[in-house]
């Protein structure tokens, strides 16, 4: 008899996993889409906000895209392995029936089935007497079992059959699904291409927005370097002990916020409208919800909290050893220099636009003078 032993349990994490990306992708596009929806007016620099949220939700909608995808090739191979299962089941049926069959048949050769005891009486001796009712007890026996692994075996059958259904009424929402994603990703691309082409109309506003930010980026990046000066030179010591823990939790510190996107990562990146222009990004933004709580992502000390001019907001400096994250575009600051904090502490809320009327992050980390690639060091980043 063929027996089927399957990696249930592996089969059902990776299938929950996949679930949980799907679940976390969906509500991270849901949020992206009421960024969009808040994005208030027509100018140039609310419509280029709304660029780089829809670039977001369009890198978010692959991501589910691919996720359903393999969603559905484990659902493709699920169905093989039920269907492989059911083939299997039904040769057993097929052979235990045969082999029933031909045990009732020896079983009326003897008369075993309607004369029992007159089988066990006519034994010639009592030695012969006690084989045969050792026999007529086996047979009874192996006859039970055979009738129990037959029904056992048949309702294995008709369970895999409820299963097969089951996994091709998920297959086909699954299939559904992706559908409707694929059409929602044709119609953001359109989005998105039509807004590019817009704001690449009359780029005079655009161009002063940039360099009033870009001199904003530079004063900030001379009063952290500033601030970073400041700091107390410790005494030589290997390079992980100085740095503690934190540099241990690379790629798993939480986000400075609790719900909201990357719209602008680190780094040089070409303007998406602005010819021959490069925007140099020292840390990730994050769009939120308006006034979100802003979170210190590990534990440090305050080392200083300063505004910038002209409508900046206010930024929050934590030391963490000689590693430094630097919090910006804060509206309200609950934290003062030299408070200790513990990760998760609420630094302060984020600030709203008045022309975008929207929240956003800007968050930095540093080692020393050299900032870093913040993406690298929290959680997932899509």
């Amino acid at each position: 008899m063929t027996i089927f032993l399957f990696p249930t349990l592996s089969f059902c994490q990776i299938k929950t996993k996949l679930e949980n990306k799907r679940n976390a992708i969906a509500s991270d596009i849901l949020l992206t889409s009421s960024f969009i929806n808040e994005s208030a007016g027509n100018n140039k620099q609310a419509n280029l906000d709304k660029y780089y949220v829809l670039k977001q939700q369009i890198k978010l909608r692959e991501n589910l895209v691919n996720i359903v995808k393999k969603e559905i090739q484990l659902a493709d191979n699920s169905i093989e392995r039920t269907n492989d299962a059911i083939d299997g089941l039904r040769n057993d049926v097929e052979v235990l029936e045969v082999e029933f069959g031909k045990m009732m048949q020896l079983a009326l050769r003897h008369k075993l089935t309607y004369s029992k005891w007159l089988f066990f009486l006519s034994a010639t001796s009592f030695n012969d007497a006690f084989r045969r009712w050792n026999y007529i007890r086996q047979f009874t026996s192996y006859r039970q079992k055979q009738t129990n692994l037959i029904v056992e075996t048949q309702n294995m059958l008709a369970s895999k059959s409820l299963l097969l259904k089951e996994q091709k009424l998920d297959k086909l929402k699954l299939i559904q699904e992706q559908q409707s994603n694929l059409s929602l990703l044709k119609n953001e691309s359109r989005d998105i291409n039509k807004l590019l082409k817009a704001l690449k109309k009359n780029n005079k506003n655009l161009k002063e927005n940039y360099k009033k930010k870009k001199k904003k980026r530079k004063k900030h990046q001379r009063i952290v370097e500033a601030i970073i000066n400041e700091a107390p030179i410790s005494a030589p010591k290997p390079y992980m002990e100085l740095t503690g823990t934190f540099a241990k939790n690379k790629g798993r510190l939480p986000w400075p916020i609790k719900s909201g996107v990357i719209t602008k990562r680190f780094g040089r990146q070409a303007h998406p409208t602005l010819r021959k222009i490069e925007i140099e990004n020292t840390g990730i933004d994050f769009r939120t919800r308006k006034k979100a709580d802003i979170q210190v992502v590990f534990d440090g000390e305050i080392k200083r909290v300063f505004e910038l001019p002209a409508g900046g907001g206010q930024s929050v400096m934590v030391k963490h050893g000689e590693y430094f994250t630097v919090y910006s575009n804060l509206d309200v600051v609950f934290v003062k220099k030299g408070h200790k904090v513990q990760a998760g502490t609420i630094l302060g809320k984020a600030i709203v636009d008045k022309d975008s009327n929207k929240s956003e992050l800007h968050f930095e980390v540093w080692r020393k003078k050299t900032t870093l690639n913040p993406a690298d060091w929290i959680t997932n980043t899509n």
